[in-house]
Parts: structure tokens; sequence; C-alpha cells
């Protein structure tokens, strides 16, 4: 429960997640069950540091590289490796917290 609260609390502060619903993205989906099988709340993953956004970065998440957004109140330098627990995916993006590096 703490879990889905935290995923509904992250999507209220990022201002650009993605509205698609299944039928829009254009890989069905298939992809977006596969994303969610790819992790697990509370698993720790590496994320690539894409872009500033407004509360925190666009990133990377993973070998797959698949989208996420990661709130925080750091400076992270871009074009970089950091790690970061993972919460949910919503709308086709993966929310990150940035509590294990509190």
């Amino acid at each position: 429960m703490r879990s889905t609260k935290l995923c509904a609390m992250l999507l209220l502060s990022h201002s650009k997640v993605l509205q698609l619903s299944d039928n829009e993205h254009p890989e069905g989906k298939s992809q977006k069950e596969s994303i969610k099988g790819n992790y697990e709340a509370g698993l720790i993953v590496d994320c690539w540091v894409r872009a500033k956004e407004p509360g925190g970065y666009a990133v990377s998440v993973g070998l797959h590289q698949d989208t996420g957004f990661l709130p925080t109140q750091r400076e992270l330098q871009l074009d970089s490796w950091v790690s970061a627990q993972y919460v949910c995916v919503s709308n086709w993006l993966i929310l990150l917290s940035d509590s294990i590096n509190s």
C-alpha cells in the first residue's frame, strides 16, 4: 500500500507525466507489461541522467534504458550514472525514489 501511495504522490508532483493509453503506444500493451516485469518495488536500479526537469531529472533506467523520472532536490551531473529505488510504472514512465541517497 505504501508503494501505491508513493507512486501516486510522484505522479502528482511530476508535471510531464505521459498521458498515453495502452492503445496509443506504438508498440502496444505488451511493452508496458514487459517494463513492469523487469522491476519490483524497492529494487535498486542504475539510471543514466538525461535531462533536468521541474522537480527532478529525466533518466533512462537499467539495461533496457526504459524512460523514467527521478524526483530529487540534489544537483546531478547530466550524462552520468546514479542509483535510485524503483517505485512503480505509470503511463509508460518509471517512477523512482532518491531515498537511498538521502
